[in-house]
């Protein structure tokens, strides 16, 4: 019996592993908003932030995690880092 598998090509891997944004982090933003972007990228990649916010299956399972929610006072939080990023781009360091 031979093997009927498909032959799967490195392309192929990665054409079906989910695609997240991990953010840049500005070299000139102020702590705050980088540790954010810090906190968001090491969580879409990794799947786990220092807060304790963790996806149900990581991204590199190959599955499509479930959301990750930061706790409100982490860095990598939307709100903070939105309203973090605003007093920036406003002027207020």
């Amino acid at each position: 019996m031979t093997d009927q598998r498909p032959e799967l090509t490195v392309e192929d891997m990665f054409a079906a592993l989910p695609w997240y944004a991990a953010p840049d982090i500005p070299e000139d933003a102020p702590h705050e908003v980088k540790e954010g972007c810090a906190r968001r990228r090491h969580a879409a990649l990794v799947g786990l932030c220092p807060c304790g916010a963790a996806t149900h299956m990581p991204l590199w399972t190959g599955g499509v995690p479930g959301p990750l929610v930061h706790s409100p006072d982490c860095p990598g939080d939307f709100e903070q880092l939105a309203a973090a990023a605003d007093r920036w781009l406003a002027g207020d360091r």
